[in-house]
């Protein structure tokens, strides 16, 4: 069973002035879950993805993913994460929101991506380039020391 688009926790843009009926809704978002999940691996996902979604909302999806995601590691900050990611502190907040009141959906799809040993490699890649800088006050030895272990915590991945 899968929840039928929360919306009590996210806004929408509007779609249409001219609204459908609810069961309508439905049947299509039925048909948007049916259509994921009868793609087979990568070489289908990515061509069917560009199709469907538009550069922005490729990345807009991509970089909640890795909010969702930085935020279950609980090594950075909300501030830090959407300095580096170039988001607003609302929409980490969102992602936070929704991990702590839900969140199933995340947790499930996260915990397989990190049980894949290619995908560990490739968020290896992205998280030794996942340096933001420190707040104002901080101490650099201190941060730079931080830093190092953090790094070496990523290579036990």
């Amino acid at each position: 069973m899968y929840y039928y688009m929360n919306t009590e926790l996210t806004t929408m843009p509007p779609v249409s002035r001219r609204t459908i009926s609810p069961k309508t809704t439905k049947n299509i978002y039925d048909l948007l879950i049916q259509s994921f999940s009868k793609a087979k691996g990568k070489n289908e996902i990515i061509p069917f993805i560009s199709d469907l979604l538009t550069p922005t909302e490729q990345i807009m999806i991509s970089k909640r993913l890795a909010i969702a995601f930085l935020l279950l590691r609980k090594d950075y900050g909300q501030r830090q994460i959407a300095m580096t990611l170039k988001v607003s502190t609302a929409t980490v907040a969102r992602v936070n929101l929704i991990l702590n009141t839900q969140g199933a959906g995340y947790r499930r799809i996260l915990s397989r991506v990190l049980k894949d040993e290619n995908l560990k490699v490739l968020l290896n890649e992205i998280f030794e380039t996942f340096t933001p800088l420190p707040q104002k006050g901080v101490n650099w030895g201190e941060w730079k020391k931080n830093r190092r272990i953090r790094k070496q915590n990523l290579k036990s991945f």
